[in-house]
């Protein structure tokens, strides 16, 4: 929730790499807690998942204000990319076990930093022209039908 706010208010490629930077910072205090204190990185763990978790939801909106694409080929190369990460991801920590039990955090670090400098490095070489851009706007629960039924039923009555 607060992510999106502020991505709503400044541009979400800076919200990106901070979030990313940050994961990666989490990352580095959760490998030194594994051992030391099991207790906080409990802690270190939740604060990594507010931080990263967002981070789909940003790169897709992020995605759709700068594409004539139509939505549904926006969100299935988005979903794509999200969905090798899911099987690349597990497969490497699985490889990388055996030899450090600090492999998670490794893999994760490290494509978190590779997010955090593609960010700054597209902030720097491609100016946004937000086109398509449109700031979240809260709707009712129901659906489109029901109000159409109640509108219907009004003037009925």
């Amino acid at each position: 929730f607060p992510a999106g706010r502020l991505s709503d208010r400044v541009d979400r490629r800076y919200v990106i790499a901070g979030l990313a930077a940050t994961g990666v910072g989490l990352c580095l205090m959760a490998s030194v807690f594994l051992s030391h204190a099991p207790w906080l990185l409990y802690g270190v763990m939740f604060l990594f998942g507010g931080m990263t978790f967002p981070l789909y939801s940003l790169c897709l909106a992020h995605a759709n204000d700068n594409s004539s694409l139509s939505l549904m080929e926006i969100a299935s190369g988005v979903l794509m990319m999200n969905s090798l990460g899911s099987i690349i991801g597990p497969l490497l920590v699985a490889y990388l076990l055996p030899w450090s039990s600090y492999a998670l955090f490794i893999v994760a670090a490290a494509a978190l930093t590779l997010l955090t400098l593609w960010s700054l490095f597209r902030i720097q070489q491609h100016e946004v022209a937000r086109e398509h851009f449109e700031p979240f706007i809260d709707v009712p629960k129901t659906t489109h039908e029901i109000t159409e039924l109640v509108e219907e039923e009004q003037k009925a009555a």
